[in-house]
């Protein structure tokens, strides 16, 4: 199979995952938490981030195939993460006159993000 075909199949495949991922972890989190914060997108973002971040290690460590980095990082995480929907929700908190959810929003997802992509990290390159 032509590389550009193998890549155009492993970025779909990823992609077909990931957003089957997005939309019922939303929805999830939309039953068990209610509507007044975008829960949905924290949840993914931060999920997204731990997940990229092992990614990024293994693959550091040669552990993963290109291919399969591709389908992960790219494919499942692109379609998995939301920081365009992340900035829409938190400029429509800021229009709604809900400062503090949006401020909120804004401090939890790059927090928690940035945590969870750190761990991530962290424990991919402990089991050397």
């Amino acid at each position: 199979m032509p590389t550009v075909l193998k890549k155009i199949l492993f970025l779909g495949i990823g992609g077909f995952a990931g957003s089957n991922a997005r939309y019922w972890t939303s929805l999830l989190m939309l039953k068990l938490l209610g509507g007044s914060f975008p829960y949905g997108t924290l949840a993914v973002n931060s999920i997204g981030c731990f997940l990229l971040g092992l990614i990024a290690g293994s693959s550091s460590l040669a552990r993963m195939s290109p291919e399969i980095k591709l389908m992960l990082s790219t494919g499942f995480l692109g379609a998995l993460t939301t920081f365009s929907t992340f900035s829409v929700e938190t400029v429509e908190l800021f229009q709604k006159s809900s400062h503090v959810n949006a401020l909120l929003n804004t401090g939890l997802n790059l927090v928690i993000g940035f945590g969870a992509a750190a761990l991530g990290l962290y424990l991919s390159q402990r089991n050397i």
